[in-house]
């Protein structure tokens, strides 16, 4: 009777913890985070403005990405959006939805098995409704997953923007006016915002 207790006590503790430590640790190995980013962006009322969506993968590439943006409708208008640079250069297509009023849903894929590094993902142009309150508008970027080139998952961590709706005047109409212009005729694939400091001051 002896035996036979000590024998199931051993085996029942050491099959337990062997096998629990064993696939803990199988399943967290290759797996890494990256970051999409949202930026922000000041628009006129009745204007309209490029938010640059950001990638930050410092540990290795993603080869899918999916996210959602949403917004209040009441105060902003999706318009469109265009692939940024780390999706053209990796060979990748951007597909974009306006799945609701307040949502809009971006799906980054490729039958290539290029990587996508840390950049620009993409550029999404708001609309600030003409009757608009003056107010910093946030743009929540959420359900956003990813994987690597060799299939395995990538946790997606998300940072809201921020699109901030100006009222107008000649001086602050004629400023931005041209930072768009700059922006536009510069590489849209950049996320660069063009400060122009002493054009006020003329």
């Amino acid at each position: 009777e002896g035996e036979g207790e000590g024998a199931g006590e051993g085996e029942g503790e050491g099959e337990g913890e062997g096998e629990g430590e064993g696939e803990g640790e199988g399943e967290g190995q290759g797996e890494f985070s990256a970051t999409i980013e949202v930026g922000s962006v000041s628009v006129l009322q009745g204007g309209r403005g490029a938010l640059a969506i950001l990638l930050h993968a410092e540990e290795g590439d993603v080869y899918t990405l999916v996210w959602s943006l949403s917004f209040e409708s009441d105060l902003l208008a999706f318009v469109d959006a265009e692939a940024g640079s780390v999706v053209t250069e990796a060979g990748k297509t951007l597909e974009v939805e306006l799945t609701s009023p307040e949502r809009v849903d971006f799906v980054v894929s490729g039958a290539n098995q290029t990587g996508i590094g840390t950049g620009v993902l993409a550029n999404v142009v708001f609309e600030a409704h003409a009757d608009a309150d003056a107010i910093s508008v946030g743009i929540r970027a959420f359900a956003a997953s990813g994987a690597t080139p060799d299939a395995q998952p990538v946790t997606i961590l998300t940072e809201s923007g921020a699109i901030t709706i100006q009222v107008p005047s000649l001086c602050n109409a004629v400023t931005m006016a041209f930072n768009e212009y700059v922006r536009l005729v510069s590489d849209f694939g950049f996320a660069r915002d063009i400060e122009m400091d002493g054009l006020t001051d003329s």
